[in-house]
């Protein structure tokens, strides 16, 4: 320690350690004894790891599932979000189920798909509209599955957060109008109800489209005497194949690929399409009931 010191007073350190240092380079310079260096060499390199800092992993979330919600007048437009702060692609498996539920009905439905996730990116993975004029009990559950389908993230959203919120109803009695109702006969004559759309898909692709479908169908202005029908034809793969018919006329065929948002715009498209003809159709009529009011002028 006495050396130690010695030298501490010609180099005048700031702290213990360079007076540490500055020993041993003293000793490097003043012994050519080999294995002196290496038992230096090695204590310096000690000292430093113990003087190293210990470096934990913090519990960061890298993956993050959350439902983000719009009210935009009377509609509310909901939003299956996911967060990916990892450094490959990946690929997941969602679902979003939805309940539906009044005083006289309860509606469920679930829309799946597959999305791949790019590196540290922000995906909207799903979307939904809701019509707040209907005043429904609303939960709505998003989640999302890895390649084994374990479930790595979910968030659930229920109308109580809506703005004025919407509460459950207490039904003292059973709904007064149930979902899977009888189907009528196919004779437009048997019919009391006008425009009706009728069901006939077996799959659940089939049964999704054919709910968003009737979910979203509004008649044109004018349009009578006519039923939809949704059929459910055989189709190859992991896809279902429906056409839609107007009275006994098939006026469209559609291929539905099982994900949700692709169900979706398929549907939306077809009613696009369904009342343009309905349009067409009311537009010939009234012009063919017009040309037999004036008549040809001879007697």
């Amino acid at each position: 320690m006495k050396t130690l010191c010695n030298h501490a007073r010609l180099i005048s350190p700031n702290s213990i350690w360079d007076c540490i240092v500055m020993f041993f380079l003293n000793k490097i310079f003043l012994y050519s004894n080999f294995s002196f260096l290496k038992k230096v060499a090695f204590g310096m390199c000690f000292l430093l790891i113990c003087n190293i800092p210990k470096i934990s992993a913090s519990d960061s979330t890298d993956i993050k599932v959350w439902i983000d919600y719009i009210e935009e007048s009377d509609k509310a437009y909901v939003k299956g979000l996911f967060s990916h702060l990892v450094d490959q692609e990946n690929r997941f498996n969602w679902e979003m189920k939805i309940h539906r539920e009044s005083q006289i009905e309860v509606f469920d439905s679930t829309i799946t798909g597959q999305f791949i996730a790019k590196p540290y990116s922000l995906e909207i993975i799903s979307e939904y509209e809701i019509d707040l004029k209907k005043r429904e009990y609303i939960v709505i559950v998003f989640n999302v599955f890895n390649e084994k389908q374990q479930q790595i993230g979910s968030d659930t959203l229920t109308s109580e957060k809506f703005n004025p919120p919407v509460l459950k109803p207490t039904l003292s009695n059973p709904p007064l109008v149930k979902r899977d109702l009888p189907k009528p006969k196919r004779s437009l004559d048997a019919l009391e109800i006008d425009g009706l759309i009728l069901d006939e898909t077996r799959s659940k692709i089939g049964r999704d489209f054919y709910e968003l479908f009737y979910n979203r169908w509004t008649p044109p202005l004018g349009a009578k005497d006519f039923l939809i029908t949704i059929k459910e034809l055989p189709a190859r793969g992991i896809g279902a194949r429906v056409s839609i018919h107007v009275n006994d006329n098939i006026i469209l065929y559609r291929f539905l690929q099982p994900r949700g948002d692709l169900v979706e715009q398929e549907a939306n498209t077809s009613i696009s399409y369904v009342k343009r003809y309905l349009q067409k159709n009311e537009n010939l009529k009234q012009d063919m009931e017009s040309g037999d009011q004036l008549g040809s002028g001879i007697y």
